[in-house]
């Protein structure tokens, strides 16, 4: 018969009894003329070895040979050998990434590293040194210095040109919101302009219509950009075209990026609350007719003034979170500034909103009663934001935040559904309900949420078993991303 000789089951256990008796007449000194031999040459009847044969329980020197006296114990310890060398490899690693840790953070005490949420004491450690990580993404003064230099010089060139009046301007994005994080940031600043050519510019049928010609805001775009560049030759300054970057000048100064976006001002004369008046012209007619309102981009962004007065209003141990949030995103679920399959990033407003709504649903399931700050809140609204991050993508889950005056109720933003409802991620702009953050957009794809979600349910499995407050930090995203912070 052709091909291997496979033994029965009694002939497997006939050999494995022969294998025991011979280490059992060795074990007596029988080996000193003995005619017992050992399984070594085993073959069947035809002379033919047997293509298997397993002896777990057989000794070492009694195990089966291969070819010319070979030992197959090399090769059957080969994987479990390799796998348990890489395994402590990897532990050798993480032992040095927290020795490091440790180094960096003499904070961290034997309680702390050992602290889980399961218990009252254990939380509080946890929440202690949560509380010190986020603290980490804040940029420092040196960086906030350094784009306040770089704005101030980008906003007196401008307003010593002739052919523009800027009557107020406006630190927008993270800068403004207060919510950047380390070196991972760059600088958005809107420019409200009244006149151009000396006509007024506060219709916003200007700001949308595609004329190009004298006076139009296409010529404005690129008078300021001569502008900049003529003052400094060492400057950057690129006119993005795609639908995204719509009158906005892409401008590179000494290393610091910048957003330099012109909108119209809507208001005119002294104003107590220029920020109020134009919300309010923008505001009123969009509430006046919910049905009817569609999403404009010009009007969000012209609006942008009342969304940095609401976040600027959250107390800053949610703005540490959020920093903390986005940090964790972009230094450890990205890579290379890339999502992991190298998919659209998510927009770091879009996280800020989701730490909002966690804030406040924290806030209506607490009644009001409880403190809304300290380093146990701040370990409480990270989680509640694990929760409503994965309640937004698996669900889908809307996702909407009552900016107070500023912006509306849950049951007034559900009027304007239609302008979003078909969205498969909705998180929507706190001060304009029309405002899907996670829409499709013409120039970038749907962002990739799945890296970051699954993170988030690793971790909340994590907690919720009593996992130590050094397993949170010795996960690998959390790892990455204190190595970008300077904490690791």
């Amino acid at each position: 018969m052709d091909g291997p000789w496979v033994p029965t089951c009694r002939q497997q256990a006939g050999e494995r009894a022969r294998a025991q008796n011979a280490h059992e007449v060795a074990a007596a000194g029988g080996g000193r003329g003995s005619s017992t031999r050992t399984t070594a040459g085993a073959t069947c009847g035809c002379g033919r070895r047997p293509a298997s044969l397993s002896f777990a329980a057989a000794p070492r020197h009694a195990r089966l040979m291969t070819g010319r006296g070979r030992s197959t114990l090399g090769a059957s310890r080969a994987q479990p050998a390799a796998r348990g060398l890489l395994s402590l490899r990897a532990q050798k690693d993480a032992n040095d990434r927290w020795s490091g840790f440790r180094a960096r953070n003499p904070w961290v005490t034997p309680r702390i590293e050992q602290a889980t949420v399961q218990n009252p004491t254990g939380l509080k450690d946890f929440a202690d040194g949560f509380n010190r990580l986020t603290l980490l993404p804040t940029v420092s003064e040196e960086e906030q210095r350094a784009a306040q230099a770089v704005a101030d010089k980008v906003i007196r060139l401008v307003q010593r040109m002739e052919s523009i009046k800027v009557p107020r301007t406006l630190p927008a994005g993270s800068w403004g919101r207060r919510t950047l994080v380390t070196e991972a940031f760059d600088i958005d600043l809107v420019l409200y302009v009244s006149e151009y050519g000396g006509k007024p510019v506060s219709d916003l049928e200007l700001w949308r219509e595609a004329y190009t010609g004298p006076g139009s805001v296409a010529r404005m775009r690129r008078d300021v950009k001569d502008a900049l560049q003529r003052a400094d030759p060492s400057w950057s300054v690129e006119i993005a075209n795609d639908a995204h970057y719509g009158n906005v000048l892409r401008v590179l100064v000494g290393g610091m990026k910048m957003d330099l976006m012109l909108l119209p001002e809507l208001v005119s004369g002294t104003q107590d609350d220029p920020v109020w008046a134009q919300h309010v012209r923008l505001a009123r007619p969009l509430f006046a007719d919910p049905g009817a309102a569609e999403y404009d981009q010009v009007r969000e962004r012209a609006d942008g003034g009342a969304l940095v007065e609401y976040v600027k209003s959250v107390n800053d141990d949610v703005k540490s979170v959020m920093r903390w949030v986005k940090g964790l995103y972009k230094g450890g679920v990205l890579v290379n500034g890339l999502s992991p399959g190298g998919d659209e990033h998510i927009r770091s407003f879009s996280l800020e909103v989701l730490v909002l709504a966690a804030h406040q649903r924290l806030r209506q399931g607490e009644g009001g009663q409880h403190a809304s700050s300290g380093s146990d809140y701040k370990l409480a609204l990270f989680r509640k934001f694990l929760e409503v991050m994965v309640a937004a993508v698996r669900t889908p889950e809307v996702v909407t935040v009552n900016a107070g005056k500023w912006g509306y109720s849950h049951n007034d933003g559900v009027r304007f559904a239609h302008c979003w409802r078909h969205g498969t991620v909705r998180i929507i702009h706190p001060i304009d309900p029309t405002c899907n953050l996670e829409r499709p957009r013409q120039h970038r794809d749907v962002s990739d949420w799945t890296p970051y979600v699954a993170l988030a349910e690793r971790l909340l499995a994590l907690l919720q078993r009593g996992g130590t407050f050094r397993d949170f930090v010795m996960v690998p995203e959390v790892s990455r991303a204190l190595q970008r912070m300077g904490g690791m």
